[in-house]
Formats: structure tokens, C-alpha cells, sequence
């Protein structure tokens, strides 16, 4: 396990007491920031500096962002008002240019992106029995195109997108479960193509093309083979490795990272 130090440090010019949701790259060298003010801020990735505040009031209670294209420097915002946003940084404006809203207004929980698709996507909140994900196409944001209301009956807080397919997409619930989906057939059922029975879903995605991982709330941790319908090969055992406080020597998980070198779990301790 190796300890990371610090070369620079910065509150991104937030009020006493506020904090930080999530990162996420924004631009080549930059990365945007969504704070418990409701901000959405971008800075320089080396020094911290040069804080830029994109919108003060992004949502009504702010939950997720993501890159939706960090080289047109377009970002993807959801929020508990049940809308998902795509901000261009180009542009100077402090507005977005594209804005879906959930139905009943199910406060969003988490995103996803498909530039390639022109897709945005949203997993919902439990409300009136229904916890949904909901896919949008950028340019006709008037109505979702596809929606999935059965597969999961609480929480959807996480949602990635395949690697290398464009029609897979991955969620993860506190109901326990993490499924994948073939976004290319319409029917719910038919289009669920794996379903993980994990435990509440913290954090889950795919780690290659054929792994997938999921992070419980309360730190266990598993890797299972990524299944494919269409071929009849038995499938290897997932990998279950526990809670992961005690073996790395943390208090929490906070997040499994892909880099140049591979995959790493980032694990910390609460400030004393």
C-alpha cells in the first residue's frame, strides 16, 4: 500500500464548512469540482489554482458530475431537482446548454455519458415505488428515449458506461444488485443481460472489457467476469475479497481507479 503525499492543496475559494461532492476532469490540464454550496467550479489540475466558477447555483442539491467530453470541454451535472445538465466551457456562458429532467422530478443520484452515442443518463432516487435509469439523446432533450423502471427497486447510485461498447451499459443500486443492460433492446427484461447480487452498491464498473467490480457501503469488495449471452463457456467464480478496511489498514474505501498502470483501490482515514 503506498501512502500518496501531497504537492498542493486548496479549499477552491468555498465558504467555511462547505465541501467537496466529486472531481472530474474538465479540460486537457483542468478539472471541475461540484461542492455542497451547489457550485460547479473548474480549476488548473497542477497548482489548484485559478478557480473558476462555473455556476454558483448548478442545482437544487447538486449530486454528480461527469466529463462528458473533457476535450470539447463539455461536463455533465445531475441533481436532486431530477435534472441532468450539459455544460459547454467554451462558450463563457454561466448557463447550460442542455438541460432533462426526470420524470416526477425523481431527484438524480448518478450519471453517465456516451459522446459517442450523444447520450446522457441518469439513475434515480426511490420515489413512489420506482427507482429509474433514463437515457436522453442531447440533441432531442424534450423527452428520454429509453427508460428501465423494473430492474432495480431502490436507489440507483452508480452508472458507467462499457469500455469499448457503446450499447452496454452498467448500474449499480442500494437495492444490492448490479446489473447490465444491452441499451439497444427496448424490452427490460430482454435487455438485462447480467445481474451481481452484491450488497448495497457503493461504487461499481467495469474494470476491462470482460471484469466488472463492485464496492459495497460498507467496504466489501468483489470481482466477477463480465458475462456474454451469446457464448456458452462456463464463466469463472467471482473473486470475493471482503471488507477491505482491515487488509489495507483504512477506515474507507473511496474510490477503485483505473490508471496507466492499472487498476488501484483509494482508501483513506477521517481527518482527526
Amino acid at each position: 500500500m503506498h501512502t500518496l503525499k501531497a504537492t498542493a492543496s486548496s479549499s477552491l475559494s468555498l465558504a467555511q464548512d462547505n465541501y467537496i461532492y466529486s472531481i472530474a476532469s474538465s479540460s486537457p490540464g483542468s478539472f471541475a469540482a461540484i461542492a455542497s454550496d451547489d457550485s460547479l467550479r473548474v480549476f488548473d489540475a497542477a497548482s489548484l489554482g485559478h478557480v473558476s466558477v462555473v455556476a454558483a447555483d448548478a442545482h437544487k442539491g447538486v449530486t454528480s458530475l461527469k466529463s462528458y467530453d473533457a476535450g470539447q470541454q463539455l461536463l455533465a451535472t445531475g441533481g436532486r431537482d431530477g435534472r441532468v445538465k450539459l455544460w459547454d466551457l467554451r462558450n463563457g456562458k454561466r448557463s447550460a446548454v442542455v438541460e432533462v429532467e426526470t420524470s416526477r422530478d425523481a431527484p438524480v443520484l448518478s450519471i453517465a455519458c456516451c459522446p459517442a452515442t450523444n447520450s446522457l443518463v441518469a439513475g434515480t432516487e426511490l420515489v413512489s415505488s420506482q427507482a429509474v435509469v433514463a437515457f436522453w439523446d442531447v440533441r432531442s432533450p424534450g423527452q428520454s428515449r429509453l427508460q428501465y423502471v423494473e430492474s432495480h427497486n431502490d436507489d440507483v447510485t452508480e452508472l458507467q458506461y462499457h469500455p469499448t461498447r457503446n450499447n452496454i451499459v452498467l448500474s449499480g443500486s442500494t437495492d444490492g444488485l448490479v446489473n447490465v443492460y444491452n441499451t439497444n433492446i427496448t424490452d427490460e427484461d430482454e435487455a438485462l443481460v447480467q445481474v451481481i447480487n452484491h450488497g448495497s452498491v457503493h461504487h461499481a464498473g467495469f474494470l476491462s472489457e470482460r471484469t466488472i467490480y463492485a464496492l459495497s457501503h460498507d467496504e466489501v469488495f468483489s470481482i466477477h467476469p463480465a458475462t456474454d449471452p451469446e457464448e456458452e463457456a462456463q464463466e469463472p467464480n467471482p473473486v470475493q475479497f471482503g471488507d477491505l478496511r482491515q487488509p489495507l489498514g483504512c477506515e474507507y474505501i473511496a474510490q477503485l481507479c483505473v490508471g496507466s498502470q492499472g487498476p488501484y483501490v483509494a482508501a483513506g482515514h477521517k481527518m482527526s
